[in-house]
């Protein structure tokens, strides 16, 4: 897959509106993807995402952290060749580039960070299962955050709802940027939401207007893989 990847990243038109995203589907090989899907890992490797990476407030919300030093063992129930092969990818820094280079804005703030104050980054990924009662509010992410992907793998009657929601604020409101912090979806309106659909992933810069959400609470599970690109404090 080395140079499958950033071939889809670099080939594909960007979506201005409501904020500069990617949304692209058939994103893996079909073969590859059906691989991974039957593959993923277990409930039972899965944890809170407060245990896993210390985040409070999202009950519903399990996963399984992907890292290249630490591969997931195979079983007898999951062959883990794919999920290792896909973050061996995603953690790259070939595709990193890829995705950064896609989005300007981004490529710019990160520059800047490296090199007139000494910053890094990182690249994080992990396996997500958001169980019935989940919900996400409109929100721009935390401010560190460079880019953020997402690929769903929905079970068979998964509605296609259950993708990502992407907001713009009504009304002339100054204070635009909320980093982490839920908001009340009354303020918000929906104007795009990703179909929830098999091989289908999104790519988004993280932003002051970069404003996304689940609606919910969900009742049906929802299966996806996240990797994130981190300004390293």
């Amino acid at each position: 897959m080395n140079n499958y990847l950033p071939y889809k990243i670099q080939n594909q038109l960007m979506r201005h509106f409501p904020f500069e995203h990617l949304v692209i589907e058939n994103f893996l090989d079909d073969d590859f993807y059906l691989g991974l899907k039957n593959n993923l890992p277990l409930n039972e490797q899965l944890d809170t995402l407060e245990k896993v990476r210390g985040t409070k407030g999202y009950d519903q919300r399990y996963v399984c952290s992907l890292k290249k030093n630490q591969p997931i063992a195979s079983s007898e129930k999951i062959n883990t060749y794919y999920v290792n092969s896909l973050t061996e990818e995603l953690l790259s820094n070939y595709f990193a580039n890829a995705l950064i280079a896609k989005f300007p804005a981004a490529a710019q703030r990160a520059q800047k960070k490296i090199n007139d104050e000494g910053k890094g980054l990182a690249i994080e990924a992990y396996f997500v299962n958001d169980r019935s009662g989940y919900a996400l509010g409109p929100h721009t992410d935390t401010p560190n955050k460079l880019i953020t992907g997402l690929l769903y793998f929905p079970d068979e009657g998964a509605p296609d709802s259950l993708g990502t929601s992407l907001y713009v604020r009504k009304g002339a409101q100054k204070k635009q940027d909320t980093g982490n912090l839920h908001l009340d979806k009354k303020d918000f309106l929906e104007v795009f939401r990703v179909p929830f659909k098999q091989n289908t992933a999104l790519f988004f810069a993280r932003s002051s207007s970069s404003f996304h959400g689940v609606e919910g609470p969900i009742v049906h599970p929802r299966k996806l893989i996240i990797m994130d690109i981190f300004i390293t404090k």
